[in-house]
């Protein structure tokens, strides 16, 4: 909303401007001559000129104005957004928190910077800025302003772009940080909105800091809780990120808030990498009675050791103890819908508590609830249960008109509950209109050649009523290009605007905006009027080559010389000719000295966007820490680009140390005999890998079952394994099978003797004997995970198919029966019924191999949801580890059946639909189906003609569901007198069910409509435009052609300018008159009429436009009427192939000639002005037919002079007006050359084929190379 002038204390004459996306206003600057202050003026939008009109006003209340002001450009844009696209910054040498680092700590600083109309920021924003001093102002040597540069490229601000900058902060100060940014409109944005970020602290090298973080503390056997009575280790690792050792150290041990025990330990400093040294330390304790408890560790707690951070010196974690019953119970309340389609705001809320036997306990205050849309499993919204254990969310999405559901999570990383909320996005209430279109063409590299199209232009209504008739329009920065009537448009129903493409020319380099308006004067009244505009912006480079490098990539993890690595590098060349014949250059700069990875030599890239990854292979790293990989487009300059300053791109990579990794898993564990049964003996086994490339020395195996050492004597001693290679570890002592112990434990490098990459994949637990859980079959394509149900939904009459899927994770085979139960919990009933107990046997159930497949088929007699759930080995009369994981339910919604009634609108038969004046309109027959599933009675149909009743409803008795009699016909005697003659569209409605008597599955299918033109009228448009002959020379006289169509029904004739775009001419609007061709007869709905006129041509690129300025009897849309091409004439060079001197003729000469040029003498007598290419072209050098002069033509010429080459070629894009003598021979056994074919010599010498671009390996190099 814009306003203009007012008054007050005095009269204004301010502009001001009311931005929606912060609902306030905002101040707009405005440049030229300005009106004097003044109070109650008249002011006017003009749409189609995008300005606002003002006349009058008055002063102190008595003098009154009668001058008339125009604010040429009203169309503001909202200011850019910033955010934090993560943590404020993040700390490339360590990972510890809060933030910090010395001086030569180089801090990656993020910011998302979003712009809703996609605007570019300005030239060296956004920026971040530092008050290195924290006063507040930027005033001291080490504050300043620092651009960013994106993360990765990309062009599209509406859903954000990453920008980040790397650099060290001077030791010393209280550094604060914010940024800032302005877009190309001068819109400005900040982020905080006011005051400062904290930056990261600046310790000094020797500063201490001793920390743990929650997840540092675990329990034996997790994530399996532990059981009353039984023995738990708890661990726990304290870290140092120090240079300094200390020892003591205190580390107390409270369980609940008391002091169960002290350690004293010694801490290792900080390692030559910058990782923070750790210690591990552990207790062994038993829980005599079910309980929750809070683990809690504090380091150093009397404080001796000085540290610049106390604050991370405690960590606490919840633990669960035997069946104390404890699960997060999860009330949402009620649920708000709060917008409507296509953007709709969901809100809602809860709380969080601990239960114990339906008692509530604690609540979880800090605990995360993640937000999820349950269709398509998309992240939505993450918020935090507060104080008082409740928790508030919203977010919104473009979701289309149905049912949905929030699939809430919380967790405390210990125990989680889930819950699922159903919602549903209704349409507006009233009409609500929108308009979109493509954009053709791009990208637009080349000034003057490319032509943008704007394609497919279409008006819908996503609202739930009719809307009434309004126009629509499309611009392009400023100007109209197409203005249409749009007629009254049913819910959901579409209007195309034009069936041909918009041809929009530019010549000049710039961003550019295309805006659709639908409704553009506010004639309809909509429910949303924020979305009548789509705005889409493209640029224009006018620029031949531009080489791009992107991005980098690493196929794996970087270790110090071993495994080499494959660097890959993202090219593109954004100009509007191909890139030949440059270099690709990778750079390794380290601590040590800078590498040259690889050097590519004689790359291309063709025009318009092209990209490829090119990689350097094999590369060993020499050396370990960060590592700064950059790759460089054309470091030589051998092309000449419109910009130099995006061919560099670099990434940071950090380099580890050699490590070996040991490794081992489930399914790597075996056993013997996995037939035997309680009291036979077998042997254990285990596969141990090292993935890496360096072999590891000697190191314990541990086996344990249930928890305790294995028959006394658990580990197995490996005095080593080489790189990248497996083993098989059998233990030497064999067990006597026992039921009662389970799970069977292996753990390689007990002890942690190795030093590893990865110290999280070294063990392995299989349970024993067996472990029966069930396994998904169900095949609806909607349930992801899949459940197992043979369909996505049922009726009351169908019967489903619920799969009985059974597999065993045990490690000894099973052969026998098991109990299954199925029970039915119908949605609010008390408790679950059941439904089928039975034994399934079979083939063996082996461990991890096969599966043990039954269906059982259920009819579901009640709707709602049903949640069945089925359990295994219901007795338990199998022995297993875990029965924990026997039982799974799913849920199914069970509908009754109902009706579906439809109409479409080929079903409606007019008598005709081009009535003239005094015609009867008669509506002969409808058909009206039904799709549904149950018989619908006594359906009303009934009849509108814009919006207004015509005539009975009409009642049909019965209308059977699905099948070949599913649909009933009524032939009304309903008719409309035509009682005007201006051509217009006119919608009959019919609808069935208008009252919404009958229940249906879709109701938004009931009515359909028939359009209906009054009276007889043309749609002339000319469909294209050619000349004949094509081109000519300059002076020459053509024709050109249009080839008019008709989209109406009458036959016509018509009147059609010609115009061309002169050199002198200063837009579009400034064209020439050349002629006019008269059409006699046109026939209604004929594309194949042709207007021809002669026009003599007098340049090489020219706009020829057309207008159809008469049509008899009329025209019903002459928003059609014009039509432009631009016709680009290739002109012709007068040279002769190889003649580079001038002399007439193609010889030896001019070879010596040439050279002599390349080597600094003198430039070749002829050359061309051939756009696109560089002025001047030497195009009788150009003997290889390229569009270049290089070296490569004179070796050419030699081939061809000694019978290698069968002709001498020429440009495409140049071609010589005379060609001379002879330029091309058949050569015996070569098929003949497409140009000029002279006497025939026999072939003395095969063609060299082209070498494809080889990867030269580099050494070292210095500064100065």
């Amino acid at each position: 909303m814009i306003t203009v002038a007012g008054w007050g204390a005095a009269e204004y004459g301010y502009v001001l401007d009311f931005d929606l996306s912060i609902g306030s206003w905002v101040s707009v600057t405005v440049a030229g001559v300005q009106p004097v202050d003044r109070s109650r003026p008249a002011l006017i939008y003009d749409p189609v000129r995008d300005r606002i009109v003002m006349f009058g006003g008055e002063i102190n209340l008595n003098t009154d104005f009668d001058d008339t002001w125009e604010l040429t450009s009203v169309h503001t844009y909202a200011p850019p957004h910033l955010s934090l696209c993560s943590a404020p910054f993040f700390n490339n040498n360590t990972s510890f928190y809060p933030p910090s680092g010395d001086a030569n700590t180089n801090f990656e600083f993020r910011i998302e910077y979003q712009d809703s109309s996609s605007l570019w920021p300005l030239g060296g924003y956004p920026r971040m800025v530092l008050d290195w001093d924290g006063n507040g102002s930027i005033d001291h040597q080490n504050d300043g302003y620092f651009p960013m540069s994106q993360s990765i490229a990309d062009e599209q601000f509406i859903d954000g772009v990453d920008y980040s900058v790397f650099m060290p902060i001077p030791a010393g100060g209280n550094p604060k940080i914010k940024f800032e940014a302005y877009n190309s409109e001068n819109g400005y944005a900040v982020y905080p909105a006011s005051g400062w970020l904290d930056g990261p602290t600046i310790i000094d090298a020797g500063s201490t800091d001793l920390f743990m973080y929650a997840n540092d503390i675990n329990f034996s056997g997790y994530p399996d809780l532990p059981a009353v009575g039984e023995e738990v280790v708890i661990y726990a690792r304290i870290r140092n990120n120090s240079p300094n050792a200390f020892n003591p150290v205190r580390i107390d041990f409270h369980i609940d808030g008391v002091l169960a025990d002290s350690f004293f330990v010694q801490l290792p400093s900080r390692d030559i990498y910058g990782n923070p040294g750790f210690v591990d330390i552990s207790v062994d304790t038993v829980f005599n009675q079910a309980d929750f408890l809070d683990i809690e560790f504090v380091v150093d707690p009397q404080n001796a050791i000085g540290e610049w951070n106390e604050h991370n010196n405690t960590a606490i974690r919840a633990l669960l103890i035997g069946d104390y019953l404890l699960a997060g119970n999860i009330h949402i309340n009620d649920f708000t819908l709060g917008d409507y389609y296509p953007m709709s705001w969901v809100s809602g809320g809860g709380s969080a508590w601990y239960e114990q036997n339906g008692d509530s306990l604690r609540h979880l205050s800090g605990t995360p609830v993640y937000i999820k849309l349950l269709e398509g499993d998309i992240p939505l919204d993450t918020v935090y249960v507060n104080d008082n254990g409740f928790f508030n969310y919203s977010f919104r999405a473009p979701l289309g008109v149905g049912q949905y559901h929030a699939h809430i999570t919380i967790t405390d990383f210990t125990i989680t509950d889930t819950a699922f909320v159903p919602f549903e996005v209704v349409p507006p209430p009233g009409p609500d209109l929108v308009i979109n279109y493509n954009l053709g063409g791009l990208p637009l590299n080349v000034c003057g050649s490319n032509n943008l199209y704007i394609n497919n232009p279409v008006v819908q209504n996503l609202g739930a009523q009719m809307s009434d008739s309004c126009r629509a329009a499309i611009l392009h920065d400023s100007d109209t290009l197409l203005s249409v009537n749009v007629p009254p448009l049913n819910p959901g129903q579409f209007y195309m605007l034009s069936t041909v493409p918009l041809i929009v020319y530019n010549t000049t380099q710039g961003y550019y905006d295309v805006r659709g308006v639908a409704d553009y004067a506010n004639e309809v009244a909509e429910i949303a009027e924020g979305n009548n505009i789509n705005i889409k912006n493209y640029t224009v480079w006018c620029c031949p080559e531009d080489l791009n490098t992107e991005d980098i990539r690493l196929n794996r993890v970087a270790y110090k010389e071993c495994p080499p690595v494959n660097i890959s590098a993202l090219v593109s060349n954004l100009g509007g000719l191909p890139a030949l014949d440059f270099d690709l250059r990778f750079i390794d700069s380290y601590v040590g000295g800078i590498d040259t990875i690889a050097m590519m030599e004689d790359l291309s890239l063709s025009a318009g966007g092209d990209s490829v990854w090119f990689t350097a292979y094999d590369y060993s790293f020499p050396d370990t820490g960060w590592h700064q990989i950059i790759v460089t487009a054309d470091p030589h300059y051998a092309v000449v680009e419109c910009r130099e300053d995006n061919n560099q791109f670099d990434k940071w990579v950090y380099v580890y140390p050699q490590k070996s990794e040991l490794y081992t898993s489930y399914d790597l564990i075996r056993v013997d005999n996995p037939e035997a049964i309680e009291g036979q003996t077998v042997t254990f086994s285990a596969q141990v890998g090292n993935s890496a490339c360096v072999g590891a020395g000697g190191f314990n195996v541990r086996f344990a079952l249930d928890g305790q050492p294995y028959s006394g004597n658990p580990d197995v001693f490996i005095p080593g394994i080489g790189s990248e290679t497996t083993m098989t570890i059998v233990h030497p002592q064999s067990w006597t099978v026992d039921w009662s112990k389970c799970p069977l434990d292996v753990y390689i490098d007990y002890g942690d003797a190795i030093d590893e990459y990865n110290e999280g994949n070294n063990g392995a637990i299989v349970p024993m004997p067996y472990d029966f859980y069930p396994h998904y079959g169900g095949r609806c394509p909607l349930h992801n995970p899949p459940t197992f149900f043979d369909a996505c939904w049922a009726y009351t009459t169908d019967t489903v198919g619920i799969n009985i899927n059974i597999r065993n994770a045990g490690l000894f085979n099973f052969n026998g029966s098991l109990q299954i139960n199925l029970y039915d919990s119908l949605a609010g009933s008390p408790a679950p019924v059941l439904m089928e107990s039975r034994y399934i046997s079979g083939p063996y159930l082996n461990h991890r191999l096969n599966m043990v497949h039954d269906i059982y088929s259920h009819s579901f007699s009640e709707p709602g949801t049903h949640y069945v759930t089925l359990e295994i080995n219901a007795g338990p009369i199998v022995p297993e580890c875990d029965y924990g994981n026997n039982r799974v339910t799913y849920g199914i919604d069970i509908i009754e059946p109902q009706s579906d009634l439809v109409i479409q609108s080929e079903w409606i038969l007019l008598s005709q639909l081009n009535p003239d004046l005094g015609d009867t309109l008669y509506i002969d027959n409808v058909d009206v189906y039904n799709n549904g599933d149950s018989t619908a009675y006594n359906v009303l149909v009934s009849f509108q003609l814009n919006g207004i009743a015509l005539g009975e409803v009409v009642t049909i008795d019965s209308i059977p569901f699905y099948g070949p009699s599913n649909y009933r016909s009524i032939q009304p005697t309903e008719f409309v007198i035509v009682d005007t003659c201006e051509p217009s569209t006119n919608i009959i409605e019919v609808c069935a069910d208008p009252l919404n008597a009958i229940v249906e599955w879709n109701e938004a299918n009931n009515c359909a409509t028939k359009s209906v033109i009054y009276c007889e009228a043309a749609d002339l448009y000319v469909k294209e435009l050619y000349l004949d002959p094509d081109c000519g020379e300059i002076g020459d006289s053509v024709n050109i052609v249009a080839v008019v169509a008709d989209s109406g029904n009458a036959n016509s004739s018509a009147i059609i300018d010609f115009f061309y775009l002169g050199d002198a001419a200063i837009g579009w609007w400034d064209t020439t008159y050349i002629a006019s061709a008269v059409l006699d007869t046109i026939l209604g709905g004929s594309d194949t009429t042709l207007a021809s006129i002669r026009w003599q041509r007098m340049s090489d690129s020219t706009f020829i436009f057309t207008r159809v300025s008469y049509v008899y009897p009329h025209d019903y849309n002459p928003g059609n009427n014009h039509h432009s091409s631009l016709f680009f004439c290739q002109p012709l060079c007068p040279y002769i192939p190889g003649d580079i001197n001038s002399s007439g003729a193609a010889n030896g000469i001019d070879v010596t000639y040439g050279v002599t040029y390349l080597k600094g003498g003198n430039a070749p007598p002829d050359s061309c002005d051939c756009p696109p290419m560089t002025f001047p072209f030497y195009g009788a050098m150009d003997v290889n037919g390229t569009c270049s002069t290089n070296g490569i033509d004179i070796t050419y010429f030699v081939s061809y002079l000694k019978g290698g080459q069968p002709a001498l070629l020429y440009c495409e894009d140049c071609p010589p007006a005379s060609r001379g003598p002879v330029i091309a021979r058949q050569i015996e056994g070569e098929p003949s050359h497409d140009k000029i074919i002279s006497e025939p010599i026999k072939q003395e010498k095969p063609v060299a084929p082209i070498q494809r671009p080889v990867i030269k390996q580099r050494g070292k190099i210095e500064a100065s190379d």
